[in-house]
């Protein structure tokens, strides 16, 4: 889904908000039932571009990453603390979040207990 552009998982053609759903819910439906050609007759015209709820530019438009963080380096002894202080920053600065957070002090023994000592 490029850009939040709805499309079929198969066959990447553009499909409806109806298919969507129930591609987003393979337990409820067989595979038969999730085929593209089977929700979207193919002589009727391509259906419209339609987005992701979450993804539609004009929820999006202005929407720019916080923090670039790396799971390698968060999982490296040697960055993996600078990777945790740039996620705790950001969650400190997060409103109705920065109200529960730990202080900055203990990040690096949160730190060593979830990640650097596993």
């Amino acid at each position: 889904m490029e850009g939040g552009i709805l499309r079929d998982y198969f066959d990447h053609k553009l499909t409806t908000k109806e298919h969507w759903a129930k591609l987003r819910e393979p337990e409820t439906y067989t595979y038969g039932e999730l085929q593209w050609d089977v929700n979207i007759c193919e002589t009727d015209p391509a259906p419209p571009v339609a987005y992701d709820e979450v993804c539609d530019p004009e929820v999006t438009a202005s929407c720019m990453a916080k923090v670039v963080i790396s799971a390698e380096r968060l999982m490296d002894p040697a960055t993996g603390r600078a990777e945790n202080h740039k996620i705790g920053a950001l969650l400190n600065a997060t409103a109705g979040i920065k109200d529960e957070m730990i202080s900055e002090e203990a990040w690096d023994c949160l730190y060593d207990m979830v990640i650097g000592d596993n």
